[in-house]
């Protein structure tokens, strides 16, 4: 797991072929930008950009990817999410036939937390758990955010 601020970005460029153009493509992203899929290079690049709702963590799920590093940035608002090594915690819903996400059951271990704030990043590599939009201390409110997949 990498967290940092969008302006810190171009130190991770090196981890992955296609981090500099997932970079660059959110440096141009405004609070006006519309939500919804954004098609960067196929299959192998793409973004959601979504508004959501935090939520009491023990409400969310962890959830692993298999075969995607995913790029979560806030653009508004602000979560926390938690994260754990998906091999320590216990599968709930396992991937399906083709599928790149599976559910984990609550740890047993406080996970470590970060709050990601408008501007900050984290990067969630294969193998790494993650429960998104959880709310922070201030309880639930609405958030802007962009996922950008990229194909491992």
């Amino acid at each position: 797991m990498v967290f940092d601020r969008l302006e810190d970005c171009a130190r991770y460029r090196p981890l992955h072929p296609r981090l500099g153009q997932a970079f660059a493509w959110l440096s141009q992203l405004t609070l006006d930008s519309s939500p919804g899929r954004y098609t960067l290079e196929g299959e192998v690049l793409y973004a959601n950009l979504d508004e959501a709702q935090t939520e009491p963590a023990r409400t969310r799920r962890f959830e692993s990817h298999a075969q995607y590093i995913d790029l979560q940035l806030s653009l508004a608002g602000g979560e926390l999410i938690e994260w754990a090594p998906a091999g320590t915690l216990p599968v709930a819903v396992d991937f399906e036939p083709g599928g790149d996400i599976a559910f984990h059951v609550e740890p047993i271990v406080a996970p470590a937390s970060i709050r990601l704030l408008p501007g900050s990043f984290a990067l969630f590599f294969p193998g790494e758990a993650h429960r998104p939009l959880c709310a922070l201390e201030c309880g639930p409110r609405p958030v802007r955010k962009v996922v950008v997949k990229l194909k491992v």
